[in-house]
């Protein structure tokens, strides 16, 4: 079944694109004075903007197309994606909390890069466990679903655009950024 390997391939290419996004996100926030260089500030802003994007576009495709063909045909399944949508609601509310704190850092809070960190690590966690959580249920998701369901849902997901004006299409990536994506 190509179209099940592609759409999986394709998902899990997508969760490669968070990870290492978060890599980035927790490299900037490493540096110490970070927080006092206005362009670490705005990148680590265009950067948050990017993942709430991207995570928009990468859940409709599951949310809209896969999840549902899946819905009711496995309790383990079910209940799996019970738990992704409580991780969903989790990842969103610490992603606004990383909002708040960064505003907080540009307005000058001098406990807000510390905030920041907390929120940024906690969102990060969340993110990557609703990932493997996300990678866990394709496994069912490849014995459960039959060779006529997959093309059209391949064929869905193929519609779904890529943020406008995201990430990499503004400017080439750094050297440390063109690194392989390791996972761990």
């Amino acid at each position: 079944m190509l179209a099940a390997e592609c759409v999986c391939a394709m998902l899990l290419a997508e969760h490669s694109v968070l990870r290492q996004t978060l890599s980035t996100m927790a490299d900037i926030v490493r540096d110490e004075q970070w927080h006092s260089r206005s362009s670490q500030v705005g990148r680590l802003a265009t950067l948050i903007e990017f993942v709430h994007e991207f995570e928009t576009m990468h859940r409709a495709k599951e949310d809209d197309f896969l999840w549902p063909a899946l819905r009711g045909r496995c309790p383990h399944v079910d209940s799996g994606l019970r738990a992704l949508a409580i991780a969903r609601r989790q990842g969103d509310d610490r992603l606004d909390d990383i909002r708040h704190a960064l505003a907080a850092v540009a307005d000058g809070d001098p406990a807000a890069p510390r905030a920041l960190d907390d929120a940024l690590r906690r969102y990060r966690e969340t993110a990557l466990s609703t990932c493997d959580e996300e990678a866990r249920l394709l496994e069912p998701a490849r014995r459960l679903l039959d060779e006529t369901q997959w093309p059209a849902i391949a064929s869905a997901l193929s519609k779904v655009a890529y943020p406008r004006g995201a990430l990499y299409e503004r400017a080439p990536l750094s050297r440390r950024e063109r690194q392989p994506v390791v996972m761990h």
